[in-house]
């Protein structure tokens, strides 16, 4: 029934190629994840010389690595990226941005400086040939509709063109803010002036 996963492990740790050797033999592990947008994440985490030498390691075995960062360490993952440039990076939630704050229509000085922050770093990681978007894991902290979501997945969209992203139910955390059918009717509105195809 699955037909792929992306499954967890620690980076930082040197056993690390010793752990993904024994999963990479199935043609049904995908990569890797390791949740770095929790609290008990050290900052800075992805920048550790034994985390990259990890991330480098995954290209090696045809995995891909899910970047799954706090928003403000956005900038941190591109380094990453930037000094894996053979690893497929997958910007998993698009950097777990705030879209209340993307859509807000006169924005507070800070509100404007963390839009401004997140679409820098959105457009630095497109850059990147090796990076690609997953367009999920919005969540709005009140009333929402499609276009209020609608200016983050824009910028997404735009700056990783169609074929760099992919889509993500997030279920079932996106029962918390959204919920699964709602989140799906709501992309199929956001994106359908970009045409069936």
């Amino acid at each position: 029934m699955i037909e792929g996963a992306i499954i967890s492990g620690d980076l930082t740790q040197k056993e690390f190629k010793a752990y993904i050797d024994k999963y990479a033999k199935s043609d049904r592990i995908k990569g890797i994840r390791q949740v770095l947008h929790v609290p008990s994440a050290v900052a800075g985490t992805c920048l550790l010389p034994e985390f990259i030498e990890n991330v480098k390691y995954l290209e090696s075995k045809d995995l891909v690595f899910e970047g799954c960062v706090r928003n403000a360490e956005l900038g941190d993952l591109y380094e990453t990226a930037k000094a894996c440039p053979d690893t497929t990076i997958v910007l998993n939630h698009m950097g777990i941005v705030d879209p209340d704050i993307i859509s807000v229509q006169t924005p507070s000085e800070e509100e404007q400086q963390y839009k401004e922050r997140w679409i820098l770093n959105i457009r630095k990681l497109a850059s990147l040939s090796n990076v690609v978007c997953k367009i999920s894991g919005l969540n709005p902290k009140g009333e929402w509709s499609a276009e209020t979501l609608k200016p983050a997945v824009d910028i997404a969209l735009d700056y990783f063109g169609e074929d760099r992203v992919m889509f993500a139910s997030n279920y079932p955390v996106c029962n918390i803010a959204t919920g699964l059918s709602p989140w799906i009717e709501a992309l199929m509105k956001i994106t359908e002036g970009r045409g069936s195809e």
